[in-house]
């Protein structure tokens, strides 16, 4: 009778070391699921994130060109265009240009070598 327990005190611990085996297995994969699932709940975060910027970026530019359109839309609008755009003016009315200054080259002084050369060349030429 004693070989008959011990046997199955084996075959227990047997049954149970491999019910933890499983056991740690389902755990691995649990964990590895749940790391997986909050990768990408962080990547879709942060693309709603950018997208909500996006979104106010889209609806800022919206305004601007709505408010650009309507002014586009009147005579004002339209001569400011042309005159900003086509250089256009009204008969008998002048245009002046603004530029900015034109800078004269700046002369270097030569020095004592190169105005003996050119005087040398000079008396031969």
């Amino acid at each position: 009778m004693k070989s008959e327990s011990g046997e199955h005190r084996d075959y227990i611990s047997l049954k149970s070391f491999i019910k933890t085996l499983v056991l740690i297995g389902l755990f691995c994969v649990l964990c590895g699921s749940v790391f997986s699932l909050t990768k990408k709940y962080i990547g879709v975060r942060r693309s709603i994130k950018h997208g909500k910027e996006a979104q106010i970026k889209l609806e800022e530019k919206k305004a601007k060109l709505q408010a650009e359109t309507a002014l586009l839309a009147t005579p004002l609008g339209t001569e400011i265009v042309l005159r900003d755009k086509y250089r256009l003016v009204k008969p008998n009315e002048g245009m002046v240009i603004i530029t900015a200054p034109i800078e004269a080259p700046v002369q270097v002084p030569k020095s004592r070598m190169v105005r003996f050369w050119d005087m040398i060349v000079g008396i031969f030429h």
